[in-house]
């Protein structure tokens, strides 16, 4: 079992995140009243509304496809537990409100960089890791 690099973790979640703001954009445009907030409200609600995306779609994904997210089967990453047994519905939701918090993906990237690992905060308290689908057949 290979672990995914740091980059390849990195591109699949900009990957997703990326389909989640193009959704919560699409959203935005078809609430006229929206528009009347100044552009910084307007932000900061498109940003929940990523977010809220990514938990809803993330977390179902990542639980149907069994440790998959769109960005993750792009790039052949993939999510597992460690004893290989499959994601439950407790691993995908707090992965993925942990991933739809921008500032918790920055305190894990930092941790991540600062501690030289592989593995995130969110992948302790799941005991999960990510792995590289690359090599495999």
């Amino acid at each position: 079992m290979d672990i995914a690099r740091y980059e390849r973790r990195v591109f699949a979640y900009l990957i997703d995140v990326l389909l989640c703001l193009g959704c919560a954009f699409l959203t935005w445009s078809f609430i006229p009243w929206m528009r009347a907030f100044p552009l910084a409200a307007q932000i900061v609600v498109l940003e929940v509304m990523m977010g809220l995306y990514y938990m809803l779609f993330g977390g179902i994904l990542l639980k149907w496809s069994n440790g998959y997210t769109l960005g993750g089967a792009l790039l052949r990453t993939k999510v597992v537990h460690m004893d290989d047994r499959d994601i439950t519905y407790r691993d995908a939701f707090i992965r993925s409100v942990c991933l739809s918090i921008i500032p918790w993906v920055l305190v894990n990237a930092i941790y991540m960089l600062i501690v030289h690992t592989e593995r995130t905060i969110c992948d302790k308290i799941t005991d999960t890791i990510v792995i590289d689908r690359r090599n495999w057949k």
